[in-house]
């Protein structure tokens, strides 16, 4: 553990002494401490610029917590040793309850967090310049279509198939629905383990990097868990189940994002192991819950 900085971090927040025996080691550089009746999370930042990356972290929450935003309250940036202190958010993450070790939340959960988060971020949005705004639309777009294109070259759809040609263009379609949505700022480095299921709500931890990105395509990137090769586990994206549901607010970006994800996955886009039938159980599972995509169904290898 690396006390030293996490006693002076705790001494930048107004803990004077601390029990050794009550900082707890949680991941990555995250350490959960008790202050007489209060929790608290200690993280630490190593590598170039930490200290840098602390003030960040630190001002996001500062300014999103101003604005209402579902995020930690901060207690304190300590520049000099990298590290934040901030309030501890009890509850299971959205990783946890998707791999059943805690109950799976409604996809309307998740995204009102989301959209809360996302109205809070927009101030700085609307802060850049509208050229950059365009640019990045534009890079995200074209980030999206190759997306698209490597998922149609990467064998999984099977070029005997006579439905080939009509799959690749409804994956293509896929990609022109999910860059109709506007680029937001969002929190580019989250995925399921960084948002908390609190007893008052979702609540956003780890708001290290923000930039722009399509608001939908993001959160879907944020609420799935890939498929395991090794171990045969399907991937899991917690809009699954609930997008023929009436109640739930999904619409069309959200599931053509889940699902080109999904494609990503099974195609192995990101990863060096060998394919595995699972990767495509969450892709046929949201198949033939999405409309129009006969073809891609029956393209699948």
């Amino acid at each position: 553990m690396n006390a030293p900085r996490v006693r002076a971090a705790l001494h930048a927040a107004g803990v004077s002494s601390v029990d050794p025996a009550r900082i707890e080691h949680i991941a990555r550089g995250t350490y959960r401490v008790r202050d007489g009746s209060r929790m608290l999370a200690c993280k630490l930042f190593d590598g170039p610029r930490a200290g840098d990356r602390a003030r960040t972290e630190g001002a996001a929450y500062g300014a999103l917590a101003a604005r209402d935003a579902p995020v930690p309250r901060l207690v304190a940036v300590d520049e000099a040793n990298a590290a934040i202190v901030r309030e501890w958010v009890d509850g299971p993450t959205l990783a946890q309850a998707m791999r059943r070790e805690a109950d799976r939340p409604a996809w309307s959960f998740v995204a009102s967090a989301w959209d809360a988060l996302l109205r809070a971020l927009d101030a700085w949005t609307e802060a850049l310049d509208p050229a950059r705004v365009d640019r990045a639309q534009r890079l995200r777009q074209s980030e999206v279509s190759a997306v698209a294109e490597s998922v149609i070259g990467s064998g999984l759809l099977r070029s005997e198939s006579s439905s080939w040609e009509a799959a690749a263009g409804e994956i293509r379609q896929l990609a022109d629905i999910i860059s109709s949505g506007r680029v937001r700022t969002v929190p580019l480095d989250l995925n399921p383990g960084n948002l908390v299921l609190g007893r008052d709500g979702v609540v956003f931890v780890d708001l290290e990097a923000l930039g722009l990105d399509i608001a939908e395509w993001s959160l879907c990137k944020a609420t799935m868990l890939p498929h395991d090769p090794r171990s045969g586990k399907a991937g899991q994206s917690l809009v699954a189940g609930e997008v023929d549901d009436s109640r739930s607010n999904v619409n069309a970006r959200i599931v053509a994002s889940a699902l080109l994800l999904a494609l990503a996955d099974a195609a192995g886009l990101w990863r060096s192991e060998p394919a595995h039938p699972a990767g495509q159980t969450l892709v046929r599972e949201l198949t033939a819950r999405a409309p129009n995509l006969r073809h891609l169904a029956a393209a699948l290898v």
